[in-house]
């Protein structure tokens, strides 16, 4: 079901496992210092996806996706599409190739 205020219906384990491909599709696993390493990558891949730099969640649902000129590189991965109750993302300034 889809409301205005919240996206369609999401599943935080779902949502964090779309998060995670993310991460590992676009290089967030390079070590700090690689020219390809995601800049700012605080707590991702820790057990509590809500501490995750730049990951909002809200009532169960991640709703927003901030990670602007973070050197997120390459294909967003199709899993993606499976974060239904985003309202907001910011990936300005990355060098996504596809979507």
């Amino acid at each position: 079901t889809y409301s205005v205020g919240r996206g369609f219906a999401g599943n935080l384990e779902t949502d964090k496992k779309a998060l995670e491909e993310l991460y590992l599709f676009t290089r967030g696993n390079r070590p700090a210092g690689n020219d390809s390493a995601w800049v700012n990558k605080s707590n991702w891949l820790s057990a509590d996806v809500t501490t995750w730099q730049g990951v909002t969640e809200t009532g169960g649902y991640i709703t927003g996706l901030s990670l602007p000129n973070n050197n997120i590189t390459g294909p967003l991965p199709p899993s993606f599409a499976d974060l239904g109750g985003l309202q907001t993302i910011n990936l300005a300034g990355n060098d996504i190739t596809s979507v």
